[in-house]
């Protein structure tokens, strides 16, 4: 049984060939196609169910043809057809209505097919056309006098459609067919992990998301803030789908892959002081990846223990380009200073970003006191931690290597984002990379070529053509579209 439509629902709305996807809320007014109604009328009827508009209400409706038909028998008593259309001339004196009085007609608050109807009556030339040609006549005054809509489920054909119709630039002119070579190649499937770079406004990401069914995890990868994932929330997926749903940027990826090759970083870096004897200051800086072996020096931070009378030790902390500047201790910082005779320790920390550090005070003990700083709030800070809590999820899921596909469909040039990824791919799997300039993808080739790890790069420009099918007159149609964009896939393998 289908679906019934409930309110916050998202639909899609399709006439001819416009469509446009809606949220449903009660007395919501519309202005879609020249029409202005509200979307009362679709709760509690079924996804594809057909409607039309009557005084601003949707009013359910079998099927379009419903109303051409019923055109056509209240023409049935007329003369009888002609054969061809030989005789027929084209000219505006053929209708007796004017503007005016179409006009007129509306503002009366008369029904589309009335309109119709008149228009039939005063038209010279309509009796003497062919049965096909009254029809295709009605089919132009429907689509301008009587508003029909088919309520249909968003899905990835449609709104790929939908977008492609209006503005093709905005995903790249990614067509319906490369968009199924993309999911087939990339063998995407529920239960697996698939890395993805889309910056066509969410639609690659929400296609792979809606065939993997809510199960398994997808991480997307975005160059610099570029995270546009507007096509994304018309899919309307159920909540649980967006759980394994997770967001990674390109930039820190370099940051990543220092930290898992133990290469000193400044915020992981602990520094402790012990004091020996009366007067003495040793400095040890123990990194967590290299325990019990000296590190060098960070480049940024410089580290001075000075000695102040007899029985005073002062260590400073001083930021590059920023001395001179006293800051309050840091909430993330644990400082502890221990007192041997009569010594004692303080502890100054300069810094240009000393946001982070205010508020914050140091009890007798030394450890930090739990006040909050003003004016802030538990929710946002309950958020912030779970932000960082998935992020340090994200990277522990992209160091373990074993993505079971990438896909990359962005405007920018793909080479870079594909070499900086591909080690993160698990060997024998699929790589997919579009591009809707083909020299883009020729560059790509040749670095992937000469880089190695990979097999069977093929680089394929999809051939695709509509067809109308009608009773004697199928033929392609008339206006089609030049290109779909292309496609670069291989395979990788241990180097």
């Amino acid at each position: 049984m289908a679906r019934l439509i409930q309110e916050g629902d998202q639909v899609l709305l399709k006439r001819d060939d416009n469509s446009g996807v809606f949220q449903v809320k009660r007395n919501r007014q519309l202005h879609f196609d020249k029409a202005k109604f509200t979307l009362n009328g679709l709760i509690g009827h079924p996804f594809g169910a057909t409607f039309k508009v009557e005084r601003g209400e949707m009013i359910r409706i079998d099927d379009a043809e419903e109303v051409l038909n019923e055109l056509m028998e209240a023409e049935s008593s007329a003369a009888v057809r002609g054969k061809d259309n030989r005789d027929l001339v084209a000219a505006g004196s053929n209708q007796k209505l004017s503007q005016d009085d179409i006009l007129k007609m509306k503002e009366d608050g008369k029904k589309g097919e009335e309109i119709i109807q008149e228009l039939i009556t005063n038209s010279e030339t309509f009796e003497n056309k062919t049965e096909y040609s009254q029809r295709k006549y009605l089919r132009k005054k429907m689509k301008k006098h009587i508003f029909i809509f088919t309520a249909l489920k968003p899905t990835a054909r449609l709104l790929i459609e939908m977008v492609y119709t209006k503005s093709p630039e905005k995903i790249s002119h990614l067509r319906i067919d490369s968009l199924s070579q993309i999911l087939q190649c990339a063998n995407i499937m529920a239960g697996i992990e698939v890395a993805i770079v889309d910056t066509l406004q969410g639609l690659v990401l929400g296609s792979v998301m809606e065939r993997m069914g809510g199960i398994g995890k997808v991480v997307q990868f975005y160059p610099g803030s570029d995270l546009n994932r507007n096509v994304l929330n018309f899919f309307d997926f159920p909540s649980g789908f967006k759980d394994n749903l997770y967001n990674f940027a390109l930039k820190n990826l370099s940051e990543l892959k220092s930290s898992s090759q133990g290469t000193v970083e400044c915020p992981d870096t602990k520094m402790d002081t012990k004091e020996m004897g009366d007067n003495s200051g040793e400095t040890n800086c123990d990194n967590s990846n290299k325990s019990g072996q000296e590190c060098a020096e960070c480049p940024d931070m410089k580290m001075e223990t000075e000695e102040k009378g007899d029985n005073s030790g002062e260590k400073s902390c001083d930021i590059s380009g920023n001395k001179g500047q006293e800051c309050a201790e840091s909430p993330d910082m644990k400082m502890a200073t221990s007192e041997k005779g009569d010594n004692s320790g303080e502890k100054k920390c300069d810094s240009k970003n000393s946001v982070l550090c205010q508020d914050s005070h140091v009890k007798a003990d030394g450890s930090l006191s739990g006040e909050k700083r003003k004016g802030d709030n538990s929710e946002k800070e309950d958020k912030r931690l779970e932000k960082a809590r998935i992020q340090e999820y994200v990277k522990t899921l992209i160091l373990q290597k074993d993505f079971d596909c990438l896909i990359v469909a962005c405007k920018h040039h793909p080479t870079p984002i594909v070499l900086a990824l591909l080690e993160y791919v698990a060997p024998s799997r699929p790589v997919v990379v579009y591009s809707s300039y083909k020299e883009a993808l020729m560059d790509c080739y040749n670095c992937v070529r000469e880089r190695g790890g990979a097999l069977n790069l093929r680089l394929t420009e999809t051939w695709y053509r509509e067809y109308q099918v009608l009773p004697a007159r199928t033929h392609p149609t008339m206006q089609m579209t030049g290109t779909g964009g292309y496609l670069l896939t291989f395979t990788t393998v241990s180097r």
